[in-house]
């Protein structure tokens, strides 16, 4: 363990290594040392402790760097001095950016945020910052994280973390659930390839192992008023993409849009950049654990074809003779055969898929109970009501109720 009266030395040489503006804090909150030369501390923060409380750094046990991006995209290394099971301070790193931001960019930023601050002087700030890619401020984190504890960091350990608004605003599933658009997006093809491969290969162990490599910069402009706009319009044409993939790796269509639907519709109610991020990625890992899912069933050929069907025209009336047309089986064989398969009859199956689209459709839109039934062919609200119930245990109105609606 490095002892308190070392950290002066430290402070030197990870800036005069890293050229990143770095300080100690002691454990009164006070700023005892820092080392910073031409670099303008934030202008969203006057105080140590307003940076602090807005990074949320309040666990004082932790011994693993923290690399915090505040709501104005700055990041931050945090990480805790502790010796002898006593807290003493922690080391802050920063500000820096993942990538430079032009003119438009941060105007979007002004906006999004609502800063009444001096424009010229953020552009100013923003301007001045380092900008440093993730995997280096890893780097630091490990150098960092060796010379107060002698030992090596492992790099997924490191927790990166954000500041999550919790707001949300209202928005419509109508457009969602009737119009699919293609849209296309400026981003590196080598990681489209990577990720969009592991989508479609069915690979989420690979998506959550190298979540880090997705890039923290934007890709391009696509709204000149808003940075979170921008940025919310290349997040849906990656779940176009991702969608797509995921159809590719025999996700079955319908399926795959509704997922689209629903990671679209979150999109939207986002309101921070990091949120956004987050839900990006959380989007790949789901289409990629379905792909798996259902690869992984492994069911005979006229099954699979069967279950991709009825998802296929889930809107329509299916029944078991037509089913049996289909695939060319006798109904009756048909039936046994899909039981055996699946583990559940075959109008049991087409009900649960038909009431989880149902359950879409009552959490993501303000469509009527009767509107959505009968898009789904059940031939009354009783009957509806009934088969709902059997599936989740309460009724479609209670269901909404209680998950709420947009």
């Amino acid at each position: 363990m490095i002892a308190l009266k070392a950290i002066k030395d430290i402070v030197d040489i990870m800036y005069e290594t890293f050229e990143l503006p770095i300080l100690f804090v002691d454990q009164s909150g006070h700023i005892t040392y820092e080392a910073n030369e031409n670099q303008e501390m934030s202008p969203f923060f006057h105080t140590i402790g307003e940076l602090l409380q807005a990074c949320g750094v309040r666990d004082e046990t932790a011994t693993i760097p923290i690399i915090k991006t505040t709501l104005f995209l700055e990041n931050y290394i945090f990480l805790n001095l502790i010796e002898s099971n006593k807290y003493l301070g922690k080391i802050v790193i920063g500000p820096s950016t993942f990538s430079k931001f032009s003119e438009v960019e941060i105007d979007g930023i002004i906006s999004d945020q609502k800063v009444m601050i001096n424009r010229g002087k953020i552009k100013n700030y923003y301007g001045k910052l380092p900008a440093v890619k993730q995997k280096k401020l890893y780097q630091i984190c490990s150098v960092l994280y060796y010379f107060i504890y002698r030992k090596k960091l492992i790099v997924s350990n490191i927790r990166q973390e954000d500041n999550l608004s919790q707001a949300h605003t209202e928005t419509s599933k109508v457009s969602m659930i009737k119009n699919r658009e293609n849209m296309t997006f400026h981003h590196d093809p080598s990681l489209e390839k990577k990720f969009f491969n592991y989508i479609k290969n069915g690979q989420p162990e690979e998506i959550k192992k190298n979540l880090h490599i997705l890039p923290d910069e934007n890709f391009g402009v696509l709204s000149k008023s808003s940075y979170l706009r921008s940025q919310k319009n290349l997040a849906i044409a990656g779940v176009t993409l991702a969608t797509r993939a995921a159809i590719e790796g025999r996700l079955y269509s319908e399926l795959a849009y509704t997922l689209s639907d629903v990671f679209i519709l979150k999109i939207e109610e986002v309101t921070d950049i990091i949120a956004l991020r987050n839900l990006l990625s959380e989007a790949y890992y789901t289409f990629a654990v379905k792909v798996k899912e259902v690869n992984e069933q492994q069911y005979k050929k006229e099954i699979t074809e069967c279950i991709h069907y009825i998802h296929q025209y889930l809107y329509e009336d299916i029944t078991l003779a037509h089913l049996a047309h289909e695939v060319n089986l006798n109904p009756s064989y048909l039936s046994v055969l899909f039981k055996k398969e699946v583990g559940i009859s075959l109008s049991e199956y087409i009900q649960q898929t038909k009431i989880d689209e149902a359950k879409n459709l009552l959490l993501l839109s303000t469509y009527s109970i009767s509107d959505i039934f009968t898009w789904l062919n059940f031939p009354d609200q009783s009957y509806f009501t009934k088969v709902f119930k059997k599936v989740t245990g309460t009724t479609p109105k209670r269901f909404r109720d209680r998950m709420g609606t947009v």
